[in-house]
């Protein structure tokens, strides 16, 4: 295919391989955690640290080991043309939580029906405050017992050489049907297993 006809990723957005590496190709996109940028658009760093390479190669290497991981971001987090891949592909890429100042409605909803969080810093605080880096270790407390509105969350922060940093969050859910979301993982899932048989997975006897 000539370069010409490559045009833009939504109209390829039938072929999730173009899709996972335009989701942060944008030329805007800066990863702090990074001391050098390689290049235009988004990368990071691997999972051993010996490189940065663009996101959806450096996210393999975390789900080859079984590491989901979480973006850090700013204000407004997912305005743009194509919402619904851009959070089809985080979710393939690994992505389980998003953490941001405020959300583009829409993508916020779509980060739901993909089963990703979408957390909220609260008011007034933002990324800068914490001390992210791309070798921590990030758990949640919370998230056990959600319910339909702002629910609570307290992100724990633990850097590789033990030191530890906690960051108040909200994830608001709006309805039941989000919050059904949410507990299963996103739509698909929770569709499937509302079509399944009650005693699809049970042992004959």
């Amino acid at each position: 295919m000539a370069r010409r006809d490559l045009n833009q990723y939504s109209t390829r957005r039938s072929n999730h391989e173009v899709m996972l590496r335009g989701a942060f190709t944008n030329a805007a996109v800066t990863n702090l955690l990074l001391d050098r940028q390689p290049g235009p658009g988004g990368h990071a760093a691997t999972a051993d640290g010996t490189d940065a390479l663009p996101v959806h190669q450096a996210a393999a290497t975390y789900r080859e080991l079984g590491y989901d991981l979480v973006v850090v971001a700013g204000r407004n987090y997912g305005a743009g043309s194509s919402r619904d891949w851009a959070a089809k592909a985080q979710a393939l890429l690994g992505v389980r939580a998003v953490i941001a100042e405020s959300y583009e409605r829409i993508h916020r909803s779509n980060l739901i029906g993909m089963g990703v969080l979408p957390l909220e810093f609260a008011e007034g605080d933002s990324a800068s405050s914490h001390p992210f880096a791309a070798d921590a270790e990030l758990s949640f407390e919370g998230l056990d017992e959600l319910e339909v509105g702002t629910n609570r969350v307290t992100l724990h922060l633990r850097g590789a050489q033990g030191d530890r940093a906690r960051a108040e969050l909200q994830l608001r859910v709006f309805s039941r049907q989000e919050l059904a979301y949410l507990r299963h993982g996103g739509i698909l899932p929770y569709v499937v297993r509302r079509a399944l048989p009650r005693d699809c997975g049970r042992r004959p006897t």
